[in-house]
């Protein structure tokens, strides 16, 4: 049997028992956690791993953000010492204005349930800018409508002199064709009244007694109020207030509506701007291998994400230590990176100080006990000469067994020279270097 065989088969003999390994402990954390389900009707640019906050103070992080009949399901996992109550209120959160978005939480009153591993609750919503917006243009606009009901053309002053005319007319004309009869029909119908007026009258001293002199400041109180409200109206009719231009004054009406046009733009560039913000994600990126000689390699570097499903990767491959065969010490790998799909994502540039290019494979990305397999190939060093005219290719395989450290092995140069490596990954997100990224891109 082939030494190439050979080792075919001990590195897929090796995946198998790894990837069984791994899987049967998947759940375990170093940290123990459970996961709460919590519905919004709108997550107002939200992202996956962000902070759950409870008094300001880091207690979980955002695991998933899917949709669940119409309606934003987040899923969130919490350290195990921290009691969710079932009255618990949650809402979304920044840390500025244009601050990274947060789940805060208020754990609720002990009286409640505790909610479990996988319980469900439902969020506060966020207030959007551009309802307030339209709410507060809809108030302005019934107010304008109102006024300009109330004050017609803007002849005020016209107006009510008409309707004391009408009044006087209706008052001669009464006078003229009312007969005698009628009058003293009248007079004893006035006789009777004065003397219903008088017993009301008594009724009345009876009931303010010593409270006279408050009705004498509430209708001082109303005379003043009424003196305001005439001087207001005129000074609306002649044009002298903001509200007297808006309803005499076209163009200032038109300026109005300009500029609140101009607000809604300027609100929808600023959540462009506040969305590129939150999507700059930076990872600190530790890889520890050790070859079938025990000598360890290890790799460090940055991955930064500008968006969802772009990377950029800078860092340094065997940085220190004794390197074995004809491998180079500290050289460095500068990549392009694209996530295509959930199952495949390619990337290409100076791998170990070497054009080249890589792909990794999640080939059980729908099965839920096998999701967290990833295969791995690269292949670099093209121009190659010694000791064979060929590039470099290595193949491998990693576990994934928490959010953030991955195990597995790797074949380097498996054309000339088979090394098999077995290796250690840790990869974590630093928030200072996402949020210093995000200024940066705000100022571009």
């Amino acid at each position: 049997m082939k030494k190439e065989l050979q080792l075919g088969i001990f590195i897929l003999l090796g995946i198998a028992a790894l990837s069984i390994s791994i899987l049967a402990i998947k759940n375990v954390r170093l940290e123990k956690g459970y996961e709460v389900h919590i519905y919004f009707n709108e997550v107002a640019n939200l992202l996956e791993k962000a902070w759950v906050r409870v008094s300001g103070v880091k207690v979980g992080y955002v695991k998933t953000i899917t949709l669940d009949n119409e309606k934003a399901k987040i899923t969130i996992w919490v350290k195990d010492e921290i009691k969710i109550h079932q009255n618990a209120r949650v809402n979304i959160s920044a840390t500025g204005i244009l601050g990274v978005k947060y789940i805060q939480l208020n754990l609720g009153s002990p009286p409640s349930p505790v909610l479990k591993d996988g319980d469900k609750l439902t969020g506060n919503d966020p207030i959007s800018i551009d309802e307030m917006l339209n709410d507060a243009m809809g108030g302005m606009k019934n107010i304008t409508k109102s006024l300009s009901g109330f004050a017609g053309d803007g002849k005020l002053g016209e107006n009510i002199n008409e309707l004391i005319r009408n009044a006087s007319e209706l008052i001669e004309l009464f006078n003229k064709n009312i007969s005698d009869k009628q009058v003293s029909g009248f007079v004893k119908d006035i006789t009777d009244s004065a003397s219903q007026l008088n017993n009301i009258s008594k009724d009345i001293e009876q009931i303010t007694g010593d409270k006279k002199e408050d009705i004498k400041d509430i209708i001082a109180n109303l005379k003043s109020v009424s003196e305001k409200l005439d001087k207001m109206l005129k000074d609306i009719d002649s044009g002298n207030t903001m509200v007297g231009k808006l309803l005499n004054d076209k163009q200032m009406g038109e300026d109005l509506k300009k500029t609140v046009e101009s607000i809604r733009d300027t609100t929808a560039e600023a959540k462009k701007t506040i969305a590129r913000f939150n999507l700059f994600k930076a990872y600190w990126n530790y890889d520890l291998r050790t070859d079938n000689n025990s000598v360890s390699k290890s790799d460090i570097g940055i991955e930064v994400r500008p968006r969802e499903n772009k990377f950029y990767y800078i860092g340094v491959t065997n940085a220190g230590g004794d390197i074995t065969g004809i491998e180079k010490e500290n050289t460095f790998n500068v990549l392009l990176g694209r996530d295509f799909s959930p199952f495949f994502t390619g990337y290409a540039g100076a791998i170990r100080s070497a054009g080249g290019i890589g792909i990794k494979i999640r080939p059980f990305y729908k099965i839920n006990m096998l999701n967290r397999l990833e295969l791995k190939s690269e292949v670099y060093d093209f121009g190659r000469k010694i000791p064979k005219k060929q590039p470099r290719v290595n193949v491998g395989a990693r576990v994934k067994f928490t959010d953030w450290a991955y195990m597995g092995i790797q074949s380097e140069d498996v054309l000339v020279d088979p090394n098999l490596h077995t290796n250690m990954n840790i990869n974590f997100e630093d928030e200072d270097i996402s949020y210093l990224l995000g200024l940066i891109g705000l100022s571009n």
